[in-house]
């Protein structure tokens, strides 16, 4: 017969039949799991972003000329050419130091951009002129010579300083005029020697770059101070001999002249 204690068995049979068994999942490799993918991709992606803008504020901080200088040098170098421009530079000191009445001249010094020449203007221009006087202009040309034989292929800047003390004439109401005219007598000299006036550039700068303290802390005037910073600078420069096209586009350019030809004259 079928008791009720046989019953009962087969009801916790049943029972045990319809609890659903959990089966362990093993892990995935990587440890990852479903939603770990997509960090890899975005960590590069962040990555990426961040060396693009690091790029662009590098692009747009730089000094032209100097970069434009280290540009052409590593295209010269990945192109197994030499870089003759430093070592032509380096000749022209030594040629500029070999002259015999370089007391005219305060220091001459090469950078990065070229070389710069300090020169006196006490023993240039009589004081509060801008004509040159007949052994300055002697000198004035020798310089040219040196620097027409040793590296013609150059720009020059030439530098107008003064002082502070103020000049009010009728020729020069003020340090600007005074500046300038000097800067553009010398420039002057250069043009006339068969310079290449397209890389030519004068500028007065009056008495607004000092190279010492026209005054000391109590306001008193420095004589010797004053007398150095009334100064000639002829600033000696490479000239870039191409554009040199950079990443993204790019085309850095170091202010330079462009070399193209004068439109021809017509007849009327």
């Amino acid at each position: 017969m079928y008791d009720e204690e046989d019953e009962d068995i087969d009801r916790e049979e049943e029972e045990d039949d319809e609890i659903p068994q959990i089966r362990s999942v093993p892990p995935k490799s990587g440890g990852g799991g479903d939603d770990a993918g997509w960090l890899t991709s975005y960590a590069d992606l962040m990555t990426l972003v961040a060396c693009f803008f690091i790029l662009m504020m590098a692009f747009a901080n730089y000094d032209p000329a100097t970069f434009q200088r280290k540009a052409e040098i590593m295209a010269k170098y990945f192109h197994g050419e030499n870089d003759t421009s430093d070592s032509q530079m380096k000749k022209l000191m030594v040629e500029l130091n070999s002259i015999s009445n370089m007391q005219n001249v305060i220091k001459v010094q090469q950078n990065n951009e070229g070389l710069d020449i300090v020169m006196n203007v006490r023993t240039f221009f009589n004081l509060g002129k801008a004509t040159l006087t007949d052994d300055s202009r002697k000198f004035v040309d020798l310089i040219i010579d040196k620097i027409l034989s040793t590296h013609k292929d150059v720009r020059v800047l030439v530098e107008g300083h003064t002082d502070n003390i103020p000049i009010h004439s009728r020729q020069f109401p003020s340090n600007w005029e005074l500046s300038s005219a000097r800067a553009s007598t010398v420039t002057r000299r250069f043009e006339t020697k068969g310079f290449d006036r397209r890389y030519l550039v004068a500028i007065g700068y009056a008495d607004t770059k000092p190279a010492y303290p026209n005054t000391d802390k109590d306001g008193n005037a420095i004589p010797e101070n004053q007398l150095r910073n009334r100064r000639i600078v002829l600033r000696v420069l490479h000239r870039p001999s191409k554009e040199v096209p950079m990443g993204l586009g790019v085309l850095f350019k170091a202010n330079q002249v462009e070399d193209s030809p004068a439109p021809a004259a017509q007849e009327n």
